[in-house]
């Protein structure tokens, strides 16, 4: 067997060379598939290699007819680098029991007996320092190629760059040498002209979409599944995904088949088909939809009607997933459009956003603007963005007017999101006993609601129990509902300060100072605004707490509450929101909660935070969220200290 055409040290792919050696023990026929550039034949020859006893023999793709003649009556392995000829393959094995044939390939040959083993690109490294990078079968790869020094100041970036390769062997290997992705290119061009014509056509189109997508977004999906097998596109859960290096690739023969204005075209209509009929929901998650793939065709519809809906439902997507509203973009979009049938969605995004930009007379302005324009779930959405500007001017008895009306206006599938806002309306304005009525008939649907409306209906009517004294039940209502709406930042807002007042109600002020520090340092972090009367309700309680804390504790909770991350201020929240019912004893007088005194009694047991971390079901980080509130109520700057603390109290578990 010739050598290896490359003389440099052979790394990773461990667990795949003993796949193999596992495969040839049951069986006769392994086939190697991969991307290009995933070293397909650079294993196969790596694993000839380690062979005793056994004779080797390379073939190349261009397989003579004449090559069972090479095969003798011993142990033998024939390598089919880059061979599709399964009837060569089966000829072979049939006439010599003893053999062995690995093929190295884009697709499997699909004969019979055959094992398909799949190459995907190596390990990225978990994290941006030298010891993640060199950690990683990618970073190790890019390090034994370097043709210069990898230092910790390089490393964040080499790890950065490696994950924009994919992983891929051949172009770590290329960028390790700074020299260029010629061999890459050349790997997947050959792929691309062994497609027919067909596959071609929809190859080329794929480099106009996301890293990620499904099969609706595709011309021809049809043609999918060829591609999955010739290994130039990835299937998971429905999704397909096109690796960095391949899609470039295909970007570039679209561009240079002069096709990219048509696909691009095609691609906005896709998207307007998708969209039209969500930017006027009045809840609006974004699922299922690419920001990149949006963006693209916001840019390419400049000019024309598609523009503004494609711009209304990026303008939501970004906002949903807490990124900075663009007003310039919907503006321009309104002024594009003033006609169109999405002018009213338009409209009412720009009102929310210009109120989250703390201009609400502007805002009112245009909301009610969307409202004339508006019909159906436009007029409500409307209405329903009219009575949160409202609030949050400070004005309950127009947002309460505003909510009747989006109520009144609501299809059967929105009377409950303009349920709630009509009762938060009314709780703000001091009318609970209505506001109480509403909550508890939308309560009583038994239909199914979204989680988020869910979360909502149930945290206003946690408020409604506070207000009326059940403590027990309105942190039930308020846990129930963080849990429902964490993924919302500024549900997840309200619900902690919602648990913030009941600490302070039972005299736990410094939990309750810790929780309004961490959502108010929520609040901050994402420019998430207030209405008056609720944020008058949080400072109100927040200063009851730090007069009875005193200054020197009230600094102390403050710090700890500003420290949290989002995470970690849910976790402190709801304590035991993997576990049961809180069982654990303790000395009397105390100022730990329930899960902290757990903690506690754990660490005076000797047990690390991880084993900790494993009889609670919480994470370790989440151990350590808890040991350091212990530490700041107690004044404890140890574990050892905290344990005899513990146990001088005669309560060790």
């Amino acid at each position: 067997m010739p050598p290896a055409s490359s003389p440099d040290l052979f790394v990773g792919r461990r667990r795949e060379l003993a796949l193999l050696a596992r495969s040839f023990r049951t069986g006769r026929l392994v086939t190697l598939t991969g991307p290009p550039g995933v070293g397909k034949s650079r294993v196969a020859r790596e694993f000839a290699g380690s062979l005793t006893g056994t004779a080797v023999h390379l073939l190349g793709r261009d397989v003579c007819p004449d090559a069972a003649s090479v095969v003798g009556r011993g142990r033998t392995l024939v390598v089919l680098d880059d061979g599709d000829v399964p009837d060569l393959v089966d000829a072979l094995l049939s006439r010599f029991p003893r053999l062995r044939v690995l093929v190295t390939g884009r697709e499997p040959l699909s004969t019979k007996g055959e094992v398909v083993i799949r190459l995907a690109g190596l390990a990225l490294p978990k994290g941006r320092t030298m010891a993640a990078l060199l950690a990683s079968g990618a970073g190790k790869l890019f390090a034994a190629r370097a043709v210069f020094a990898i230092t910790e100041d390089n490393a964040g970036q080499i790890a950065d760059l490696c994950g924009r390769l994919d992983g891929l062997p051949l172009a770590i290997e290329s960028a390790a040498r700074l020299a260029g992705d010629r061999d890459l290119r050349a790997a997947i061009d050959r792929s691309y002209r062994l497609l027919s014509t067909a596959e071609q056509r929809v190859f080329r189109q794929l480099g106009e979409l996301p890293a990620e997508f499904d099969r609706t977004m595709v011309g021809e999906p049809s043609l999918l599944p060829a591609l999955v097998a010739k290994s130039l596109v990835e299937h998971a859960s429905g999704r397909y995904r096109l690796l960095n290096t391949i899609r470039r690739h295909a970007a570039e023969r679209l561009s240079a088949c002069g096709e990219q204005g048509a696909v691009r075209d095609w691609l906005a209509d896709k998207l307007v088909e998708v969209v039209a009929g969500r930017v006027s929901c009045l809840t609006f998650d974004g699922s299922g939809l690419s920001e990149a793939a949006l963006a693209a065709a916001v840019e390419h519809t400049t000019t024309d009607d598609r523009h503004v809906v494609l711009a209304v439902a990026l303008a939501r997507l970004r906002w949903v997933r807490h990124q900075v509203a663009d007003i310039d973009l919907l503006r321009r979009a309104i002024a594009l459009g003033p006609d169109g049938d999405h002018h009213s969605d338009a409209l009412t995004t720009l009102a929310w956003f210009t109120t989250l930009d703390r201009d609400h007379d502007t805002a009112v302005g245009l909301a009610q603007a969307a409202a004339r324009r508006g019909t159906g779930e436009q007029l409500t959405r409307a209405l329903d963005v009219l009575g949160r500007v409202h609030l949050f001017r400070g004005d309950c008895a127009q947002a309460v007017m505003a909510y009747r009306g989006c109520l009144h206006h609501a299809s059967p599938g929105d009377r409950l999101w303009c349920s709630r806002g009509l009762a938060w309306a009314l709780l703000l304005a001091g009318a609970e006993d209505e506001a109480a009525a509403i909550i508890g008939q939308a309560l009583d649907i038994p239909t199914p609601m979204p989680t988020r409306t869910w979360g909502a209906l149930t945290h206003t009517d946690g408020l409604l129990r506070l207000a009326g004294g059940d403590l027990e039940g309105a942190e039930t209502r308020f846990t129930a509902a963080l849990r429902a709406t964490a993924a919302y930042r500024c549900d997840t807002a309200y619900c902690v300060e919602s648990l913030a007042m009941v600490a302070a109600v039972r005299d736990d002020h410094y939990r309750a100072l810790i929780l309004f520090t961490g959502a108010a340092g929520l609040r901050a972090s994402h420019d998430l605004d207030v209405e008056p009367d609720w944020r008058r309700r949080v400072e109100s309680t927040m200063e009851l707490s730090r007069l009875a804390l005193g200054s020197a504790r009230a600094s102390a909770s403050a710090a700890f509450g500003r420290a949290l991350t989002p995470e970690q201020l849910v976790a402190h929240a709801a304590p035991d929101w993997s576990g049961g019912p809180v069982t654990a004893a303790g000395p009397s007088g105390h100022p730990l909660t329930g899960r902290e005194l757990e903690v506690t009694a754990l660490v005076a047991a000797g047990l690390t935070n991880r084993q900790i971390a494993v009889r609670l079901r919480i994470s370790v980080n989440t151990v350590k969220t808890h040991l350091a509130g212990i530490g700041n109520k107690l004044d404890l700057r140890s574990r050892t200290r905290i344990a005899v603390w513990y146990a001088a109290a005669e309560r060790v578990s």
